[in-house]
Parts: structure tokens; C-alpha cells; sequence
């Protein structure tokens, strides 16, 4: 991790539980389904790693 990101974290680092109030694949549902877009479980995460390492 970058040392950036390390100073950005370190206020958390002992604290533990849930990172979101809300669980954001209800939401992503919601939109899915209000857009009728075909969702691919975990594309967002793929397309940057392609995106990423294609730069």
C-alpha cells in the first residue's frame, strides 16, 4: 500500500464491524432492476484491473 493510503487508514486500523450502514448490493439491485441493464458480478472490478494494467 502506498504510504498515502497507509496515513489514511490508520485511524481505523483497530476498529472492526460492517464498512456500510447500508448493504450496497440492495442498492445495486434497485438500479439493475429499475434499468433493466444485465449486471456481471464482479465486472466493475474486472474492467479496472483490464483498464489498469492495459495503461
Amino acid at each position: 500500500m502506498s504510504e498515502n493510503l497507509l496515513q489514511w487508514l490508520a485511524p481505523y486500523r483497530l476498529k472492526s464491524g460492517p464498512i456500510f450502514d447500508i448493504d450496497p448490493r440492495k442498492r445495486i439491485a434497485k438500479v439493475v432492476k429499475a434499468s433493466r441493464v444485465k449486471w456481471k458480478r464482479n465486472g466493475l472490478r474486472h474492467s479496472f484491473g483490464s483498464y489498469r494494467m492495459s495503461k
